[in-house]
């Protein structure tokens, strides 16, 4: 995975492969590499999330007390 890449870029790329998948725009020869691409893509994004959502949880027991 590309060190540069955020989490919007990541969604938006997603959101392209998903609009080409739909559009059948991809071929078969491009089709694993596309699959692989968006597999790649979706885990970084639900690791941000997750991330995301630990230090979120971890800052609201901090201002519990």
């Amino acid at each position: 995975m590309d060190n540069q890449i955020t989490y919007e870029l990541a969604m938006k790329q997603l959101e392209e492969i998903v609009a080409q998948l739909e559009a059948g725009d991809i071929g078969m020869d491009e089709m694993p590499d596309t699959l692989k691409r968006a597999g790649e893509l979706l885990q970084y994004c639900q690791t941000k999330l997750r991330m995301t959502e630990s230090a979120f949880k971890d800052f609201t027991e901090e201002q519990k007390g």
